[in-house]
């Protein structure tokens, strides 16, 4: 991983493996939104009491923290307090 390369959002060459020929699979997740409910009963049973979803695209994203073999990506609803959401 060239860091400043892919902090900068540079698609062509930030990533590479080497040997390219032991890459046997690659897979991505995406999440878009952000489902809150209210869980009146302590069942983690997702029912109607869903509130509004958070459009992720929508986030204040602060600047990836790594460390080691550790990711921490934090954001959160502009013009809120009703806090953070964290993906480590």
């Amino acid at each position: 991983v060239n860091w400043r390369q892919f902090l900068a959002r540079n698609t062509s060459g930030s990533l590479t493996v080497e040997p390219q020929s032991s890459i046997l699979y690659s897979t991505a997740v995406v999440f878009s939104r952000l489902l809150e409910y209210d869980d009146e009963n302590n069942t983690a049973e997702a029912t109607s009491n869903f509130f509004p979803a958070y459009e992720l695209q929508d986030f204040s994203w602060s600047r990836m923290n790594l460390s080691d073999y550790t990711a921490v990506l934090c954001g959160s609803v502009p013009r809120s307090s009703n806090g953070s959401l964290c993906l480590q």
